[in-house]
């Protein structure tokens, strides 16, 4: 059964999961709705032009889903992609003498948004590059595609994850110029 909330908002979803009274749904852009199954959530369906997505309050509606902006800081490539779980990642790439490559992830010594998350490469990366980077899922993170994030979370958009990436590979640049690669 939808609650009074929801049915004096059934123009703004034509989906939804309702849940101890309120209704819940994850839209991860321009009306592409992912509903995340879990024990006592009973899904329900109304037809409804979805067309006021203001109301939701959904700051990635705005954002691509396939998101991905390549830009260059200090020297370096940046990257920014939208992970698996709807959040943004930020990477930067720097050459594979870059004193980073010695170390272990968690010893490099920058300070991002939850700390660095992947030292690697990518598909397609060239050997003579290491990929540096960090997500924006972390506990104090509003992940798109965990509805349950939004009471204590923060949406972490691209113009934040975008100056991250820029502070990452100022501090890389730093680090580089310091041991003279």
């Amino acid at each position: 059964m939808m609650d009074e909330w929801a049915k004096d908002r059934t123009h703004l979803v034509d989906k939804g999961i309702v849940h101890e009274g309120y209704l819940s749904f994850v839209i991860l852009c321009r009306g592409t709705f992912v509903t995340v199954p879990d024990a006592g959530l009973e899904q329900v369906s109304f037809e409804v032009p979805v067309t006021c997505f203001d109301c939701l309050n959904l700051p990635w509606l705005g954002e691509p889903d396939d998101l991905d902006v390549t830009f260059e800081h200090a020297g370096y490539r940046c990257n920014v992609v939208r992970g698996p779980n709807g959040s943004l990642n930020g990477y930067v790439l720097v050459p594979a003498t870059h004193p980073a490559s010695a170390l272990e992830t968690d010893q490099i010594p920058v300070d991002v948004h939850g700390g660095l998350t992947w030292a690697g490469p990518f598909e397609g990366d060239t050997p003579d590059v290491l990929r540096l980077g960090f997500d924006c899922a972390h506990a104090s993170d509003w992940t798109p595609a965990m509805p349950s994030t939004r009471q204590h979370g923060t949406y972490r958009d691209v113009v934040y994850v975008t100056a991250e990436c820029k502070k990452l590979a100022e501090q890389l640049r730093k680090m580089e110029d310091a041991h003279g690669s």
